[in-house]
């Protein structure tokens, strides 16, 4: 769903009506919905906590191995349904599967690496100060793109 979007291809909805045929289970449906959709809500701030982990700079990443960083990532982050170990697994074959067997240890050292620390907090940045009751826009924008994914516009 996540490439589709990406690329164009489909918007959202079209993305999981597709995704939708090929899961039987409504609990996987509902879950595979939940993590496209949380992982395109949040890409602001599951960016700035892959960045703080990874050993190149995200834009240098093949972005559909990029695309399942993000959503393992959201499932490591927010959610708790799926144990990590099974989350990091899954990624590490995702990415095998996709062909790009030479990327898997470095799916498996990042998504790791979420699994060991508190990066979520640590790299994202702090709520900027105020004056006079108003913090600067500039600072602002900077926090809310990040933290919420709002856009900046």
């Amino acid at each position: 769903m996540l490439r589709e979007v990406h690329t164009g291809r489909a918007d959202l909805p079209q993305a999981q009506a597709r995704a939708r045929a090929s899961l039987t289970d409504p609990r996987d449906r509902a879950l595979a919905a939940e993590i496209a959709t949380g992982t395109l809500r949040m890409r602001g701030a599951l960016d700035c906590v892959l960045q703080d982990v990874s050993s190149r700079p995200l834009d240098a990443v093949h972005p559909e191995l990029l695309d399942v960083l993000r959503a393992a990532a959201y499932q490591l982050l927010y959610l708790d349904r799926v144990p990590s170990h099974a989350v990091v697994h899954d990624a590490v074959a995702l990415t095998r599967s996709l062909g790009t067997h030479r990327s898997t240890g470095f799916v498996n050292a990042v998504l790791r690496a979420l699994t060991r620390t508190q990066p979520r907090t640590r790299a994202l940045p702090a709520r900027p100060e105020t004056t006079r009751g108003t913090p600067d826009r500039r600072q602002a924008l900077d926090y809310l793109a990040v933290t919420q994914s709002h856009p900046r516009w």
